[in-house]
């Protein structure tokens, strides 16, 4: 999925208008309501025919507790948080090695007392805490101290850190049951913009705290659960205010996947259309080789799995090829609205396939005279490929946000 078309970009009812004394503009195409609900990640997951044909995967009804704290603002996570990477002192060889101080430690983690440091040992952070006048005094109370921590940062305008025991206990069976590391996906969205948030800057995730901090900080996610039918010809108040509703997380077995065989597939009136790689911001050499053995296996794996199964006619499929042809799903998204057509332009993928007039003979055999209705032609298919580095096209730049970015030193906000 990508942001939203901007406003040049016109939506329309899915249908090109060319004007001689004009050149012709590329419309976006409104997907219905229907359409996009067809492209929930539970939804097509249910369809045991394609199932069988994508990643291991588990998914989890988010309370609606957990889905409004992920609009609220702020972000606060607790000290010992699994999310970030632990603090630990270097020991003696270490500290040689590396020229390390205690001055360095005192001057880093401003603590005062270096000796209470060194003679920490095993203490807990909430003793530490306790010993080194953080508050909470002595007491091991996790309650009472979990609630002076949240009055602390109402007084101070940050938010309070947040706890959903049951979330996090179902999370970390699901994370254990595939293998150890997942990547979340909320209704529609994966969290890939909020991965400069993560340690190892991707979307792969071990703990429940990984999982909830990539999701709080993702604006993709955001928009699921706000703007999901902004683009929709249909769209109504009440099916807005749905999105907050029966919201489902998928966490699907981390597979490190290579971006090079990742394939955006568009499927227009029942007929795929159009073929082209998902990472359109690199050049990939061995691709323009490959080009003929990865267009029949896709189109092949389309006509025998998907077409016929997946229950709308306008759509867009994300799949990944594996070193042996093998063809996998990753995702399903609206045709057109928020959707990228990456190599394309939505006009050139509209009207029907050149050799199947959807007024001539009947050639799928129903008695309608209709050779299109049925769909699933690919011989009108166009596979392409960034052909080379002169070719590569501009991707959405996944990052820190601009307004953190340009306050660091130097920055034009930072005067």
């Amino acid at each position: 999925r990508g942001l939203p078309p901007p406003p040049a970009m016109a939506a329309s009812d899915g249908h090109a208008h060319v004007d001689d004394a004009h050149p012709p503009v590329d419309e976006v195409p409104a997907p219905s309501v229907a359409d996009v609900d067809a492209c929930r990640c539970a939804a097509w997951h249910a369809l045991g025919d394609l199932s069988s044909h994508t990643f291991a995967r588990r998914h989890l009804a988010l309370p609606p507790d957990f889905v409004a704290y992920l609009l609220e603002d702020g972000l606060s996570l607790a000290a010992d948080s699994q999310a970030m990477p632990a603090r630990i002192r270097p020991d003696i060889a270490e500290q040689m090695e590396s020229a390390f101080t205690l001055s360095d430690e005192e001057d880093d983690a401003g603590v005062a007392d270096a000796r209470v440091v060194s003679d920490s040992g095993g203490m807990s952070f909430q003793q530490l805490r306790a010993t080194l006048g953080g508050g909470g005094g002595g007491s091991n109370s996790s309650d009472g101290e979990s609630s002076d921590e949240e009055e602390g940062d109402a007084r101070s305008g940050v938010a309070p850190v947040r706890h959903f025991p049951e979330l996090e206990d179902a999370m970390r069976e699901a994370i254990e049951s595939l293998g150890g590391a997942v990547t979340p996906k909320l209704t529609w969205s994966s969290p890939k913009d909020a991965v400069w948030m993560a340690t190892t800057n991707d979307t792969r995730c071990q703990n429940p705290a990984e999982v909830m901090l990539l999701l709080k900080a993702s604006d993709a996610v955001a928009y699921d659960l706000q703007d999901a039918y902004a683009q929709c010809v249909d769209a109504s108040e009440s099916s807005s205010a749905a999105l907050t509703t029966g919201v489902v997380l998928t966490l699907r077995k981390w597979a490190g996947l290579s971006p090079s065989m990742e394939f955006r597939c568009f499927v227009r009136r029942g007929n795929l259309r159009g073929v082209c790689q998902r990472d359109v911001a690199n050049f990939y050499p061995f691709l323009p080789e490959q080009v003929g053995q990865i267009e029949e296996a896709i189109a092949v794996f389309w006509q025998e799995n998907v077409h016929g199964v997946f229950p709308v006619l306008d759509y867009v499929m994300d799949v990944y090829v594996t070193s042996r042809k093998k063809v996998k799903i990753i995702d399903f998204n609206p045709y057109g609205g928020a959707t990228l057509p990456l190599l394309f332009d939505w006009n050139e993928l509209d009207g029907p396939p050149r050799g199947h007039d959807r007024e001539g003979p009947d050639r799928d055999g129903d008695g309608d005279g209709d050779g299109c209705d049925g769909g699933g032609f690919t011989d009108d298919l166009e596979f392409r490929v960034v052909e080379s580095q002169g070719h590569i096209r501009p991707a959405p730049q996944l990052g820190v946000p601009f307004d953190m970015y340009d306050r660091s030193a130097g920055g034009a906000l930072a005067n």
